[in-house]
């Protein structure tokens, strides 16, 4: 069931570097403040894409792997559940984008 995957947007998700507690921020898509809401601490941002995979049991999933990949991922849900895939986030090699910080900060540099 291999298919060459289409070229995605590029993915976020965040999550509280501190993780104190189980309210601590953490979601998809790129976070509206550069804060945890709950403790204060720095946000981590991961770059990446979510893919739809045939489960495997040794659990690794390389984006070239993938069935397809998605911008976000009620998108990858909706189209993996239909065909019995499995749907994981790939992180990027590369860092968040610089531009994704500057929006974080108010527009400051």
């Amino acid at each position: 069931m291999a298919v060459t995957p289409a070229p995605a947007a590029v993915a976020f998700r965040y999550c509280c570097s501190a993780a104190t507690s189980p309210l601590c921020d953490r979601g998809d898509g790129q976070p509206t403040r550069p804060r945890c809401g709950h403790c204060g601490a720095t946000l981590d941002v991961e770059a990446g894409q979510w893919g739809a995979f045939e489960w495997t049991s040794h659990g690794r999933y390389d984006l070239e792997a993938a069935v397809r990949t998605f911008p976000s991922r009620p998108l990858a849900d909706e189209w993996a559940e239909a065909r019995n895939l499995v749907v994981r986030f790939v992180p990027s090699a590369e860092p968040a984008p610089a531009a994704l910080f500057t929006v974080l900060r108010g527009g400051r540099s």
